[in-house]
């Protein structure tokens, strides 16, 4: 009896909760630091901030800023969704265990597979679906990293997909039957008393891609600062449980790794970091929430504004001078880096797959393209095998270049294999492997057992390598790409560097090592037994092809422009000829790779472009540098005949394959 009355004694001088009633008290905590705190508010002026709230203890410690402004939600849409589900489900509207075929959800043709339907909504919650259709409001980054549809099983992948959280906005409103912002406004904004927001402020962004729309929010920072401020107390305000104390819990957890997005995970529609939680939207918005300190930030910018952001780096160096004003610098809740271990094994251990419908293509990479943080990785190099379809050896290739040159460490390499299965190539293929013929690989043709209507071509697979490299979330610190190939490779990568559309926001550098052949940009060849050096003289001289009537193939595509297929078909003659004299290319040539060997290709097209591997690379950039005033570089490596090692980790090639690094 005693122990239960000095329990109940110590119970009841815990100190209550504090909520703000109309309006928000402010009054700074004597352990906050004046001085951190003014530091911190000029560095915000530094950058684009429009406002800041910091609460603790359910007072405001301070504020600066369009504190009262409506501003854009953008993503933060969907954890305030999140606390609409967790109160439906509560009342049982919505079973999270349900699927999209139990819940009747399809979208625009091409519509859901039976195995997409699968899919359940707690699946959807965590944006694990596996669903990969077009969806409204997605952002280009967002685009540009989304998996080939029906590459993952649902709820086996994570990525933040906007077709999973605007398919909830669906669900919601079909099974509860109310529209989102009315709903908020009277579940949520009303009962916690927030000050501006109203069902007006809410919208839906439509997209002739879905039929979900997504629905954004303009929302204040002080009104954000209490929708935090809840989420801190469980969901519960002033003795009312709002949102349920489980469902708090349950979508503030990491259910999946989110560094693919500077996180750490991902729960219900919340961000989780290793001391935090928070809602977050494009261009700089935050709502954080850091519990051991009972506390709420919020950051807003007015993005009402085009090109007005604040990037996460330096959101995140304010939130730390916060919570150092605040005394608890321990706390700081930026996400620890995941970092993955380099994995420098040309076999298996090595090997990721790349989805293209519903198939893949196998490669191997030294660093996950698909997972983990990778900070220390500046370069990175996509070597392509040879005739042999030999992408493991050729990964050791790329190690043996890197390392030679001292820069192993700090380069992701990736090596595709483009296995064969037609005609004299019987490469073994596993079940969802894509198999192309002998030569079309080599060209951008598409694989011999591409779904019907949906080709998948070979260069589709090196677009999606530098796709991913471009995730900055996943390789911070990256500067270059690098797409290398020798002899057959090579014939590859100069093809590919013509005609590849994949956008990147990294420079993309090609070099083109002792290819069979190359594909010219018009019917101009040198004249008969032309030949020319690497020093700009050539004997003979450029015109229309001399043996145009015998050879009439000659400029035919893989030579040339015409009767483009596979691929380059989509682009036009015009287009291939302006990108590829635009773009970084280098030729490497061995010095001994004069043989006519039986691998070197022999037909009428090829020997108009010279008589052996050395003479065809310095005819085409004499070609490339008087026709088009290309400013691409030749190098002739001495002592190299046909090998790609020799080419590629020779002291002669390593400054022009890494002419930042290696001098």
């Amino acid at each position: 009896m005693r122990i239960a009355n000095l329990l109940l004694l110590f119970c009841s001088t815990l100190p209550a909760a504090v909520f703000p009633g109309k309006t928000w008290e402010k009054r700074r905590p004597a352990q906050w630091d004046a001085e951190k705190l003014k530091a911190a508010k000029e560095f915000s002026s530094r950058l684009k901030t429009a406002a800041v709230v910091i609460v603790q203890d359910g007072v405001i410690v301070d504020e600066w800023g369009d504190v009262t402004k409506k501003y854009l939600s953008h993503s933060m849409r969907k954890s305030l969704l999140s606390a609409l589900y967790g109160i439906a489900v509560q009342e049982g509207k919505i079973d999270i265990s349900k699927t999209m075929k139990d819940l009747s959800i399809d979208d625009n043709a091409p519509s859901l597979t039976e195995n997409e339907k699968q899919a359940k909504v707690s699946d959807l919650l965590k944006s694990r679906s596996g669903i990969y259709h077009p969806s409204a409001a997605g952002t280009p980054s967002m685009n540009a990293i989304r998996p080939p549809r029906f590459s993952h099983a649902p709820g086996s992948f994570w990525y933040y997909n906007n077709w999973d959280f605007n398919a909830l906005g669906t669900i919601y409103e079909k099974y509860t039957g109310e529209k989102i912002h009315a709903s908020f406004e009277r579940r949520i904004a009303q009962p916690i008393g927030m000050e501006h927001f109203t069902a007006a402020d809410g919208d839906y962004t439509r997209s002739s891609d879905s039929i979900h729309a997504a629905y954004p929010f303009r929302i204040s920072a002080r009104d954000l600062a209490r929708f935090g401020h809840l989420f801190l107390n469980k969901g519960k305000w002033n003795g009312r449980q709002i949102v349920p104390e489980k469902w708090v819990a349950e979508s503030t957890q990491a259910w999946s790794d989110a560094s693919t997005y500077n996180g750490t995970g991902y729960g219900y529609m919340w961000w989780v970091d290793r001391n935090s939680y928070s809602a977050r939207g494009a261009g700089g918005h935050y709502v954080m929430v850091v519990p051991a300190m009972n506390l709420v930030v919020v950051h807003r910018v007015d993005t009402f504004v085009s090109g007005n952001e604040v990037g996460q780096n330096d959101f995140f160096k304010l939130l730390s001078m916060i919570i150092d004003a605040g005394g608890r610098k321990e706390l700081n809740p930026v996400a620890e880096s995941k970092i993955a271990a380099a994995c420098h094994k040309p076999d298996a251990t090595c090997a990721e797959w790349l989805y293209q419908e519903n198939k893949a293509l196998l490669y191997y990479r030294s660093h996950s393209l698909h997972s983990g943080t990778h900070p220390g990785i500046k370069r990175a190099m996509i070597m392509v095998h040879g005739a042999s379809r030999n992408g493991d050896a050729y990964y050791g290739v790329a190690m043996a270049s890197t390392a030679a040159a001292g820069l192993l460490a700090e380069t992701a390499l990736v090596a595709p294999q483009f296995k064969a299965n037609t005609g004299a190539c019987r490469d073994k293929l596993e079940p969802a492997e894509y198999g192309f013929s002998c030569e079309g690989w080599k060209v951008g043709e598409a694989a011999a057992n591409s779904a019907s209507g949906k080709p998948a071509y070979s260069f589709d697979f090196v677009d999606g390598m530098v796709r991913l490299l471009n995730n900055r979330g996943r390789f911070p610190n990256l500067t270059e790409i690098i797409v290398a190939g020798h002899s057959a490779g090579g014939q590859f990568v100069q093809r590919y560097a013509a005609t590849t559309r994949a956008e990147s926001r990294l420079p993309v550098r090609y070099v083109v090592a002792n290819p069979s052949s190359y594909m010219y940009l018009n019917n101009i060849r040198i004249s008969r037994q032309g030949s020319c050096d690497i020093d700009g003289n050539c004997k003979g001289r450029f015109a229309r092809y001399w043996d145009a009537e015998n050879c009439t193939t000659f400029n035919q595509y893989k030579h040339g422009l015409d009767a483009l297929s596979g691929y380059a078909a989509v682009t036009s003659p015009d287009v291939i000829r302006q990108q590829y004299i635009a773009r970084n290319v280098t030729y490497l040539a061995g010095a001994l790779d004069v043989n006519q060997d039986s691998d070197l290709e022999g037909t009428c097209n090829a020997y108009a472009q010279g008589f052996n591997r050395r003479e065809r690379a310095t005819i085409f950039w004499n070609y490339m540098r008087t026709q088009f005033q290309a400013k691409h570089k030749i190098a002739i490596i001495g002592g190299c005949g046909h090998s790609a090692t020799c080419m590629f980790a020779s002291p002669a090639t390593l400054p022009v394959l890494f002419p930042n690094a290696v001098k």
